[in-house]
């Protein structure tokens, strides 16, 4: 049988990482529906409008308690890829090209670093994260 009292204090006031996490982060939706007239070329016109917005928060602990997070991938390839062709376009054409090259270089190498880092190091943290409990008394950390 699994020992849930805090290894520190002794305390039964102890509760799941993902739990704390799960209670304490709110998700809410609302629809916007909306119309709009006037006219074009003179002639009556009428539309509608629709929009979506959703919402997440987290209470502090929850926040703090959280799933570690993977690195980003895509997107700082699209990123580094922006840079790169602002780099290209303010410096002219020699400057620009080795600019972007570094960048490039720069951007490919974080990439592939995130890249391991997601696929070996990520799932072990994820899963210790999954396993640990929170001490609401000594606020400890602990694996039963």
């Amino acid at each position: 049988m699994l020992e849930l009292n805090c290894p520190k204090c002794k305390s039964e006031n102890t509760q799941k990482l993902s739990s704390i996490v799960d209670s304490g982060t709110t998700h809410a939706q609302s629809h916007s529906v909306g119309s709009v007239g006037g006219s074009i070329g003179g002639s009556p016109s009428y539309g509608m409008t629709s929009s979506t917005t959703n919402t997440r928060s987290q209470s502090a602990l929850a926040k703090k308690l959280s799933a570690p997070a993977r690195k980003p991938t895509i997107l700082l390839l699209i990123g580094f890829g922006f840079l790169m062709m602002l780099a290209w376009g303010i410096m002219g054409k020699l400057f620009g090209l080795v600019g972007a090259a570094a960048l490039g270089f720069f951007g490919w190498t974080l990439f592939q670093k995130n890249s391991a880092f997601n696929k070996n190091e990520h799932p072990a943290l994820l899963e210790k994260w999954n396993n640990t409990f929170y001490c609401h008394r000594c606020e400890a950390l602990f694996q039963p």
